[in-house]
């Protein structure tokens, strides 16, 4: 079967060419804004690629961005604490989005980590999204917030006791509103903050 580079198309038989892979990192370093960490800034190429990989369903993207997200974890300062490994812990994207592309993107990266180095990444599905249609006068319309809960904390609690650190991550941020949220929910549970790093910021 025949595969063209998701970004320029040209004949490839890797999901991206040598230069445009040069290119998507060549800006690509560690960040930090308001406590939360990132690669890229959300433009250029950076926007096509997550577009294709969110919008257009390009599941097979999600190791792009697992290459990435393990440079970022590399560079985190925490990175210089002895520990384990990481427990990686996806922020859930929205209902609308999962119906949409049929899968949860950062999901797909924390279980293809684990896949790659399961000595030293654990995917922990700690948190779910959970609609609040009251706060709607009880009418569950398409805009229904969706805000966080814990679930299936057996495997976090675990691993928390054995010295893993827990780290959230996610696509993008925006406003900082989920990792604030979500980190909110992990630290009352693991009695640690952890770190929330996003392949993207604005």
């Amino acid at each position: 079967m025949d595969w063209g580079c998701s970004l320029c198309k040209r004949p490839c038989d890797q999901l991206l060419c040598r230069e445009c892979n040069a290119r998507l990192f060549s800006d690509f370093t560690l960040r930090e804004e308001d406590g939360i960490y990132y690669g890229w800034h959300y433009e250029g190429l950076v926007s096509i690629l997550m577009t294709a990989w969110k919008s257009g369903g390009n599941r097979n993207l999600s190791s792009v961005f697992v290459s990435a997200l393990r440079r970022l974890l590399e560079a985190l300062p925490a990175e210089s604490s002895p520990h384990p490994g990481w427990m990686i812990i996806p922020i859930p994207c929205s209902r609308a989005g999962r119906r949409k592309r049929g899968f949860d993107q950062m999901a797909d990266i924390a279980g293809l980590l684990e896949k790659a180095d399961g000595n030293h990444f654990a995917a922990v599905h700690l948190l779910r999204r959970k609609c609040r249609p009251e706060r709607f006068g009880g009418k569950n319309h398409d805009d229904t917030v969706d805000l966080f809960e814990l679930r299936k904390v057996g495997k976090a609690d675990t691993l928390s006791r054995l010295g893993w650190k827990a780290i959230l991550v996610d696509d993008i941020v925006v406003t900082g509103t989920s990792c604030v949220q979500a980190r909110t929910l992990v630290a009352a549970q693991l009695h640690e903050l952890p770190e929330c790093v996003c392949l993207a910021g604005n």
